[in-house]
């Protein structure tokens, strides 16, 4: 697995190691990985959400256009 330097603030690295050493992790490499996956996650579902804001927008724009009015 390659390798990274990453240089972290003090409160992030004192979180770090706070998480290994309550056993949450058993390394700083496990909380990394753990952080980089949950805003990756954050990521898709940002994505998604904007997505279906795209589709909701776009239903209410040809609704206008034919006239009709949703209620609710």
């Amino acid at each position: 697995m390659p390798t990274q330097n990453v240089n972290l603030t003090p409160e992030l690295e004192g979180f770090g190691k706070s998480e290994v050493a309550t056993g949450h992790f058993n390394n700083a490499s496990e909380v990394h990985r753990a952080a980089l996956s949950a805003l990756k996650q954050r990521t898709l579902e940002k994505e998604l959400r904007m997505e279906r804001l795209k589709i909701d927008v776009q239903k209410g724009l040809n609704n206008f256009e034919d006239g009709r009015m949703l209620m609710g």
